[in-house]
């Protein structure tokens, strides 16, 4: 793995090997992840009004291999969280499909996913 104190564009990852840290758990089966998607949209022209919204998401868990971790043949689990923000141009364009698919509501729709298979 590349080093922490390399420039970011020379870097495997973006946060780096936190040290070592990130390869030790990732050597005894334990991958932590991290996302960010975000969408700008706009309506310039028909539909309701024109309109521009920012919506984006962050998803970050972990991957658990228990293959390395307790011997368990081809079994691993995702522990997941989402959490979206933003608005959408959906209302203003009069459309039946939200344009901005990862618009999450109002609230942020905060998800949570447990996977073991």
């Amino acid at each position: 793995m590349a080093a922490d104190s390399g420039s970011l564009f020379e870097r495997e990852r973006l946060t780096g090997d936190w040290g070592g840290a990130r390869s030790d758990l990732e050597e005894y089966g334990i991958t932590p992840f991290f996302y960010y998607d975000a969408i700008v949209g706009a309506n310039v022209s028909g539909g309701i009004q024109d309109d521009e919204e920012f919506t984006g998401q962050i998803y970050a868990g972990l991957d658990f291999d228990f293959e390395k971790l307790f011997g368990w043949e081809s079994t691993t689990m995702k522990l997941s969280v989402v959490n979206r923000h933003g608005d959408s141009v959906s209302k203003n364009v009069g459309g039946v499909y939200d344009p901005m698919t990862i618009y999450g509501g109002p609230d942020g729709q905060k998800r949570h996913r447990f996977w073991l298979g």
